[in-house]
């Protein structure tokens, strides 16, 4: 199971009823803050869990020091549970450094292994060098990475086709990835993955009604005239610039955006529900 925000006491109530009469159980205690995931990995112990995953703090990327100390502080919060670090750099944002790793492991003796969901196989291999046991996620990469060192797999696939991906763990060979393959074509399961750089077209909105609009509406709740500017670094509008004929960006000012301890002044959000209703009163008919 995996979490990302503190659950209240009713639902960590259930979950430790549903450890009665079950295997063994590893939870994912992965959250935004290392004080959450501390909070997390304390109640797996507390449950009676059989060991804790941690990935690093998505979106907002940590240096090497601070990713440490994340780890160590959950390895902490768990022990003697058994500590696995979790390595997707898909859904943490950002890389996870070897040397990272080897800090932790150094420093936390519940440390256990890994899971590496990473792809292609070339991204899985740093990991295999670092005396730890290595679980990978993909499916399509079982095979090559059991040959390269992996010891096993935390497979998705496996809980609706587990006899499959039991079948090839026991047998990794070229007939049992024949196998694993013609599962995951014959379910339509699309198991490839094309990245393409930017996602997104670049794009310049000229001065229309929608600017004007929204710039006579900051006026009126702020008594300031809003700059039109096209800095600040990417923006999630080219996602639909192709489609909307105006694309406007605006919000409170946020001197610590995609920082450590996000924050704006509350007097600003009491403004900004007023300032887009009469955006929409303008707009719509």
């Amino acid at each position: 199971m995996s979490r990302q925000k503190v659950m209240g006491q009713p639902t960590r109530d259930a979950y430790g009823d549903a450890l009665a009469g079950r295997g063994r159980l590893l939870i994912h205690a992965g959250a935004q803050t290392t004080a959450d995931t501390v909070t997390l990995a304390t109640h797996a112990r507390e449950i009676g869990a059989d060991g804790v995953a941690v990935i690093p703090p998505p979106y907002f990327r940590l240096d090497d020091a601070s990713l440490t100390a994340h780890f160590l502080a959950a390895a902490a919060a768990c022990a003697p549970l058994p500590f696995f670090i979790y390595v997707f750099t898909r859904r943490s944002g950002y890389p996870l450094p070897p040397d990272v790793i080897r800090a932790v492991a150094e420093r936390a003796p519940n440390l256990v292994g890994l899971k590496v969901s990473e792809s292609p196989l070339a991204d899985v291999l740093p990991y295999l060098g670092l005396g730890l046991p290595v679980l990978v996620g993909s499916e399509p990469l079982i095979v090559p990475a059991l040959a390269a060192g992996a010891v096993g797999t935390v497979s998705g696939l496996a809980a609706a086709f587990p006899d499959v991906v039991r079948a090839v763990l026991d047998a990794p060979d070229a007939a049992g990835e024949a196998r694993l393959e013609a599962v995951l074509r014959k379910h339509g399961v699309d198991y490839g993955v094309e990245w393409l750089p930017g996602g997104g077209k670049p794009f310049v909105t000229g001065r229309g009604r929608l600017v004007e609009v929204v710039s006579q509406a900051i006026r009126s709740h702020t008594g300031r005239t809003p700059e039109l500017s096209t800095t600040g670094g990417t923006s999630d509008a080219r996602f639909i610039a192709e489609i909307c004929p105006e694309v406007v960006e605006f919000g409170p000012v946020n001197a610590s955006i995609h920082k450590l301890n996000e924050h704006i002044e509350l007097a600003a959000l009491e403004k900004l529900p007023r300032i887009y209703l009469d955006i929409l009163r303008a707009l719509l008919p």
